[in-house]
This record gives C-alpha cells, sequence and structure tokens, in this order.
C-alpha cells in the first residue's frame, strides 16, 4: 500500500465568461444586488441561458480536468453569489426590498467597520422548500472522473449577509438556517456527494461569536451525515483593490487562525480551508491543527501572476514540517472568481505540477 499523498483543490469559484456576465467584473458581482443572473435568464429566456449556463460549467471543469487538480467544482458558473444563489432558494428572505448594511470585523482586537453592502431581509422563518443542488452535483459529476464537492455559505456568514427582521437573535436565525440547509446536505449526499464544503469565513471575524454559538450552528448544518467528508472554509476575505486604494483594513486578522483552529477541534469538520499566500501565513499555526487536514491557500486570488511550481512547492514543504502529507491539500486562497480564466488556469495547472513535486519528496 502506497503513502498517503498531498492533495489538489478549487475553492469553489472560477472566473465567469463574458457570454455570461459581458463586461461586469468578478468584484462587481460580489458587489451587486445579486440579480444579475436572473436579469440574464430574462433577457435570453429560460433554454438559451441554461444551455449556456452548462457551457460555462463544461469549460470550467475542462480546465480543471486538464490541469490535473485532485478536487474539482463547477466553478459556481451558476451562481452570481457564492451565499445569495442558495439563499434565494429557502423561504424567509426578501431580495425585493434590500437593506444596507454596514459589514463589521474583528481587526487586532477592536470590531471596526469596513465596507457597506445591500442585502436581503429576512422576513419570516427560514425553511426548507426543495432540492435545489442536486442537478449541479449531478452535472459536475458527468463531466469528470475526479473527486467533485459542492459547496454551501455557512451559517455565521449568512448571518453577516443578511439584515435579521424577525429572529430575537443572530443566532437564532443561525440555527435555523442550518437546520433548513442541514435537509440540502442529507439529500446531496444521498444523491452520491462525497464531499460537502461550508464556506464560513464569518466564524474569523468574531471569534467570541464563533465559540458561542457559530462551530455549534455550523455542526447542525451536517447532522447525521457521517461518512461525507466536510470541509469549512474560512478566509481573510476576498481582495478588494477599491478598498486598499482607500487604505482600509478589511481582511480579518489572521492571528487569529490559530484560535479558531482550536476551537474546531471538537467539530464534526473533517477539513478546515485557510488563506496562506496573501499576508504569507507563519506555518507553525499548523502546530494547531491537531488531526483535521489543512486546505492551504498557495495562490493569490487577487493577482493575475501565476505563482511559480517551485514558489508552491517552498510554502508545502513549510506546511510539511507540521503537518503530515494526508493531512494537506493545496488550493487557492478563496474562489478564483476576480481573475482571468488563463491565469486561473495557470494557477491550477503550477499547483498540481507542485502537489506531484511534493509527493516524490515525500516517496
Amino acid at each position: 500500500m502506497g503513502k498517503q499523498k498531498v492533495k489538489s483543490t478549487i475553492i469553489g469559484s472560477y472566473p465567469k465568461p463574458g457570454y455570461l456576465i459581458g463586461d461586469l467584473t468578478g468584484r462587481e458581482m460580489l458587489d451587486s444586488d445579486y440579480s444579475f443572473m436572473d436579469k440574464r435568464r430574462d433577457e435570453l429566456g429560460e433554454e438559451t441561458f441554461n444551455t449556456l449556463l452548462d457551457k460555462a460549467c463544461a469549460e470550467v471543469i475542462a480546465d480543471q480536468n486538464e490541469s490535473d487538480i485532485d478536487i474539482i467544482t463547477d466553478g459556481e458558473q451558476r451562481r452570481d453569489h457564492y451565499i445569495h444563489y442558495i439563499l434565494k432558494k429557502l423561504n424567509g428572505f426578501d431580495y425585493q426590498n434590500m437593506y444596507e448594511k454596514v459589514v463589521k470585523k474583528s481587526i487586532k482586537g477592536n470590531q471596526k467597520k469596513t465596507e457597506t453592502q445591500y442585502v436581503p431581509r429576512v422576513i419570516s422563518k427560514i425553511e426548507y422548500k426543495y432540492p435545489f443542488l442536486i442537478d449541479d452535483f449531478n452535472f459536475l459529476k458527468s463531466k469528470t472522473k475526479k473527486q467533485v464537492k459542492i459547496g454551501l455559505p455557512g451559517p455565521t456568514t449568512v448571518v453577516d449577509a443578511v439584515r435579521n427582521e424577525y429572529y430575537k437573535t443572530d443566532k437564532e436565525l443561525a440555527f435555523d438556517y442550518a437546520k433548513a440547509v442541514s435537509k440540502e446536505v442529507k439529500a446531496l449526499h444521498q444523491t452520491g456527494c462525497e464531499i460537502i464544503q461550508f464556506d464560513d469565513p464569518g466564524l474569523l471575524r468574531n471569534l467570541e461569536r464563533a465559540k458561542d454559538w457559530g462551530i455549534e450552528a455550523l455542526d447542525m448544518c451536517f447532522a447525521g451525515v457521517n461518512s461525507a467528508t466536510i470541509i469549512v472554509h474560512v478566509c481573510r476575505s476576498y481582495p478588494n483593490k477599491q478598498l486598499e486604494k482607500l487604505g482600509i483594513v478589511y481582511k480579518a486578522d489572521e492571528s487569529y487562525y490559530p484560535y479558531l483552529l482550536d476551537l474546531l477541534q471538537n467539530s464534526r469538520v473533517d477539513q478546515i480551508s485557510i488563506e496562506g499566500k496573501q499576508g504569507n501565513l507563519n506555518p507553525a499555526v499548523f502546530e494547531h491543527a491537531g488531526d483535521k487536514t489543512i486546505i492551504l491557500g498557495c495562490l493569490d486570488v487577487g493577482d493575475e501572476k501565476v505563482e511559480s511550481v517551485n514558489e508552491i512547492v517552498e510554502q508545502g514543504v513549510e506546511a510539511l514540517a507540521y503537518l503530515k502529507p494526508e493531512q494537506l491539500v493545496l488550493g487557492p486562497d478563496c474562489g478564483l472568481l476576480q481573475i482571468s480564466r488563463e491565469a486561473a488556469k495557470g494557477k491550477l495547472t503550477n499547483l498540481a505540477k507542485a502537489v506531484e513535486v511534493l509527493n516524490k519528496k515525500n516517496n
């Protein structure tokens, strides 16, 4: 039996083609009112739009197959936003009358305003209606022989992405969201989805909240699903060049990672995905990994520059001073939505080559 190996993956999103989004940038999609894809469906008609979505997904899956990374997604081509694509499928959210909400993050021990966003209102109980990711999963699975994963937003991140006008506390909101989305997780797993990822950067924005109820809410999302691999992705934030130009510090503090890793030790989560490239994360943080697998961000998702194979290998070697090879997966810091398709494929190709080098070193 061979040694367990380091693996490679994408986090979730991939650049979208012009035939889907025109001149809109990835950053503009993140900052929009989350209705762009609905408008495009209305413009093009249901049949034409769905054909283009399938085309975009197939192209993205082909790129990942050709880059030879180990675990792939559909690039979230059907989603105008990683959170709101999911919330729109549940009862309880009003997207017609948006609210301008201040986003706060814990930076160097203080809760600071970083930006404002238009968010939907929670106006009634959050409830599950019907399975909504099964078709996405089946299409993805049909286009590859590789391992695949499906992503959903985590509860604390959902709390930050909405205006709570119904629940007495954010904890109640998070728990009801978790209970609703757990039904989708069960449906996915019953369909054959073996890797499910929760994108929950909200955990890192406020460690007290994470400790009080955030991780409990996260575990509720996959209650009763015991054989799937469960991932939580906790980046510090998507890159935002506009805020950087204004001198606004908007990323959650990377010094919080050791504490969050400690908190996650008692969670059912199998793998923890963290941002490692931007900010040059100190690999000593992995002393807090316990027996969890770490998905280490080795690709800057806000820069067109393609990291060299050697550059990625060096970061992997540093991590392997603290982790076993089977505990390490290399990936981007976050989704690749904001860069070009050429850069995204180049980065993933070098990522796969770096993993191959690391595994040869470990034999």
